[in-house]
């Protein structure tokens, strides 16, 4: 009895210390796992998360402002999925106020800005795998381009991979592909170049997409319905006229329109117009050789300095040339306000913008047809060439987004640029300044919102070389910012909200 008393004794010890050894292991494991949460409004917010959401910018009131009582107000904040960003450019468009679609890196990415989180990817499919280069949203329908010449459409809303349409007119800058999957496309050709195609979509109710090519052509993809009844590209969106979706996909026409590369285009007048505007000619292949001096290197196109550039509208329904206007330099981005997106022909005001890489911003109306002027930075001031911008809300304000280098030698501070013009004297009201490269930005319509990519402002030294300049291979695991940003234009007194 005494043994058996005895044995149940330890066991019972043995049990104890178990038990009093897990508990605490438990707890000693759950410390980190908790200090990395705090409670707040009855549920944990990650602090690691918290510590991803970008600093409020720097913002200066010009003095010489044509409206000294307002400013500049931008809240930021980082997006969960994209937050430890590998992400060095992509091409980001927000259909709706709080919907964001991304494609980068090989995939493409839907964002719900409500819940300020990544609510799905879609990778290319094993048999389609490459890179995505340029992504666009009309209806439930998304539509991208790549590095195979072909045009991919996605459900919008689930990422479910809809069709995909061997793209018949490759142009100069698609290459052999010598890669694995060049047998499961009729080319056999691969796109280097992510400008070698620009795609935007039609703000119109069915599935539309108008793409622009490095060689000046325009072509128009989406529902056949529009290449069987190209009446409906005249007519004004009514629901009751409108066919059921056919969910017949592809090719519906393409023309000519510049004979160098089109460097942007947008849908005006509620899709019954297109607007472009061109860049330099391609005139052939070059070979950048490799840093070794070793055989073999990087093909890029080679263009013709002296090319010509201009902006053209296009009637959507035959991409007929409705008017052409020469530019005084090549143009990077092209910006639509409110009224030239929907606007009915010749009737108010138009206004759209164009950054000229050496010559500001141009300004101009749609419906009267001419430039009304030009926006350049300060006399006093560098020239900066304008890598972003986008019309705020009303066309009476310009937002414009550029890199600035201040400093010297190893001293050198990159930061990024918000400017608010007014567009009625082509003056600047105010400036917001954030730290790091500028890398890839994207709009709402409304200029109210916008995706900014930055490179991690603690690397942004000017570098003795582009390989520690991007170093997404090389360097910490987040080299690069992702954050998405709401601009307010507000009143100096008091805080009252002029336009959102």
């Amino acid at each position: 009895m005494k043994v058996r008393l005895m044995f149940s004794n330890r066991v019972r010890i043995v049990v104890k210390c178990w038990l009093v050894l897990s508990v605490a292991v438990f707890f000693v494991r759950l410390g980190p796992v908790m200090a990395r949460y705090r409670a707040a409004e009855q549920k944990f917010a990650d602090l690691n998360f918290e510590a991803k959401q970008p600093a409020a910018p720097v913002i200066v009131n010009d003095p010489h402002s044509p409206r000294p009582e307002l400013t500049l107000s931008l809240a930021g904040r980082a997006i969960k999925k994209l937050d430890e960003s590998q992400i060095p450019w992509a091409q980001i468009v927000m259909p709706k106020r709080d919907a964001m679609y991304l494609a980068a890196n090989r995939k493409g990415y839907f964002a719900n800005l409500k819940e300020n989180c990544v609510i799905f990817d879609f990778p290319q499919p094993r048999d389609e795998a490459g890179g995505l280069y340029g992504i666009a949203v009309a209806s439930q329908v998304m539509a991208t381009v790549g590095e195979h010449t072909v045009v991919q459409f996605w459900n919008s809303m689930t990422g479910e991979l809809l069709a995909t349409v061997e793209d018949e007119h490759p142009t100069i800058a698609a290459f052999p592909d010598l890669s694995e999957h060049a047998k499961r496309h009729q080319n056999k050709l691969r796109y280097q170049d992510a400008g070698a195609r620009k795609i935007v979509a039609s703000p119109r109710i069915g599935s539309l997409f108008a793409i622009g090519k490095v060689d000046g052509t325009i072509e128009l993809w989406g529902d056949l319905a529009y290449r069987d009844h190209p009446q409906l590209l005249n007519e004004q969106d009514n629901p009751k006229s409108w066919p059921l979706f056919t969910k017949r996909l592809g090719f519906i026409s393409r023309k000519k329109v510049h004979d160098g590369k089109v460097e942007d285009l947008a849908f005006s007048h509620g899709g019954r117009k297109l607007v472009s505007v061109s860049g330099y000619t391609a005139t052939g292949h070059g070979t950048i050789p490799t840093p070794d001096g070793n055989s073999g290197g990087y093909e890029m196109l080679q263009f013709d300095p002296n090319s010509k550039s201009d902006l053209v509208v296009s009637a959507t329904s035959s991409l007929q040339e409705e008017w052409r206007q020469p530019l005084p330099h090549r143009p990077g981005e092209l910006a639509l306000s409110i009224g030239a997106q929907h606007a009915v022909p010749g009737e108010f005001q138009a206004p759209f913008a164009v950054a000229m890489f050496h010559d500001g911003v141009l300004l101009g109306d749609l419906n009267k047809k001419e430039v009304t002027g030009t926006i350049k930075s300060p006399v006093d001031e560098p020239s900066a060439m304008v890598q972003s911008l986008a019309f705020h809300r009303r066309e009476s304000a310009l937002l414009t987004l550029h890199t600035s280098y201040s400093g010297e030698k190893e001293n050198v501070t990159i930061e990024t640029v918000m400017s608010l013009w007014q567009t009625s004297s082509r003056r600047r009201i105010a400036t917001a300044r954030l730290p790091g490269l500028f890398m890839a930005a994207g709009w709402d319509t409304q200029g109210t919102r916008f995706a900014l990519i930055r490179h991690n402002p603690a690397m942004s030294k000017l570098p003795p070389s582009m390989t520690n300049l991007l170093p997404w291979s090389t360097q910490p695991t987040s080299p690069f910012l992702f954050h998405v940003w709401d601009v307010k234009v507000i009143s100096q007194s008091g805080g009252v909200a002029v336009a959102e």
